[in-house]
């Protein structure tokens, strides 16, 4: 018998060499206000190996799937655990992530009031390693990254750390691209918008998410951003005078953000803000040339 009070969900969440991260997000997991044995967690390794920290990490927790996905990239791993979910709603967060006690409870309800949506994007907080002295990395990232409102918004998708489907929805429109490294989630969800299913974005369906602490990681992030960008676009079929007439302004310095970064009540002190306003240039530029070296490897190759 279907339990439409509290259908079952599957809960879907990559890994890769991450096993003392995810067992906070699975002590959260146990503690849902959703009734227990009406939800599961499928957890992916995503190691080219099987992690042997995994599965006595797993055995802890009973409703805990365990899978190995050896094929490169999170939304391989992903359309693996789809593959064995089965509910009837598919919940994606990953493993850094600390999901509110209401997350299942939250994300179902939304679904189920609005059942010809594509899914449902929940808010993603920022927490800092020092919440009283933030670094600059984690200011930056905490302003530009999982936006979840303006992704769901405007750009029709939601980034898979907090995202809610129906599993009919992939029926529908297909499984995630296992070729992206970047991008998969926004690339599902504009062909799920494109299929007629809007995007909804949900202020109270809550994880937490580690701000990215150093320059090298955010260096890392918007590197692999700007490759996934790059995949998706038709960037390498423009002349190159509409090109150049794109990327070069983004070694422009922008006046407006600095005076932004000066009049955030968010960020402390003078120099903390002069901080963030550099690594704005110095990632800016990064992608900049990013986006130049990949334009111009694929025009030579």
């Amino acid at each position: 018998m279907v339990n439409e009070t509290h259908p079952l969900i599957s809960v879907i969440i990559p890994v890769f060499n991450d096993a003392d991260c995810l067992k906070p997000c699975l002590q959260a997991l146990a503690q849902q206000t959703y009734p227990q044995d009406r939800y599961e967690v499928i957890v992916v390794d995503n190691s080219p190996t099987p992690d042997p920290n995994l599965p006595p990490l797993a055995a802890q927790f009973p409703w805990v799937v365990l899978a190995h996905e050896p094929q490169r990239g999170s939304y391989a791993a992903r359309n693996h655990g789809l593959g064995l979910a089965k509910g009837s709603i598919i919940a994606f967060t990953d493993a850094d992530c600390l999901p509110a006690a209401t997350w299942l409870e939250r994300g179902a309800d939304w679904l189920r009031r609005h059942p010809d949506c594509g899914f449902v994007a929940g808010q993603i907080r920022f927490f800092f390693q020092n919440p009283d002295a933030p670094t600059a990395a984690e200011l930056y990232d905490s302003r530009h990254f999982l936006q979840q409102k303006t992704y769901a918004e405007e750009y029709h998708f939601g980034a898979t750390a907090n995202l809610f489907t129906f599993k009919s929805r992939f029926e529908a429109v297909g499984l995630f691209n296992s070729r992206l490294y970047s991008g998969g989630d926004r690339e599902w969800g504009e062909r799920v918008f494109a299929a007629g299913y809007p995007s909804l974005y949900a202020d109270d369906v809550v994880i937490d998410h580690p701000a990215r602490h150093s320059f090298g990681e955010l260096r890392r992030k918007v590197l692999r951003v700007t490759v996934g960008d790059h995949e998706l676009s038709q960037t390498n079929d423009q002349a190159l005078t509409a090109f150049l007439a794109g990327v070069l302004p983004e070694f422009k310095p922008s006046l407006r953000y600095a005076v932004a970064c000066m009049k955030d009540p968010t960020i402390p002190g003078w120099r903390r803000k002069l901080d963030c306003y550099v690594t704005y240039l110095a990632l800016r530029y990064l992608k900049a040339g990013k986006r130049l070296q990949l334009y111009f490897s694929h025009r030579w190759s």
